[in-house]
């Protein structure tokens, strides 16, 4: 089962790296700081990989606080005008 949840997770990635590529300005997630469910990818791996995409972190909202800590948060990123790029064609 983990394994299907890796594939699973490296599908979506490159799925999303396809779609990053064509020049979107921004990107608008939710991310989780705490394992809501196995295998899902937490805040740090989803903001190392859309800053490597071009992207930088810009805004956090709605942060859902749970005993002190923040649980989730939706994160805005906006592309870096110097990583702007033609979508391969």
């Amino acid at each position: 089962m983990r394994d299907l949840l890796r594939r699973r997770s490296r599908l979506v990635q490159q799925h999303t790296a396809n779609v990053l590529a064509v020049q979107n300005l921004a990107a608008y997630v939710e991310a989780s700081y705490v394992e809501l469910y196995e295998g899902q990818a937490l805040h740090e791996e989803i903001e190392r990989f859309l800053i490597e995409a071009g992207f930088t972190l810009d805004g956090r909202f709605n942060t859902h606080i749970h005993q002190g800590e923040p649980v989730q948060a939706d994160l805005l990123f906006r592309r870096r005008t110097s990583s702007l790029r033609e979508p391969k064609g």
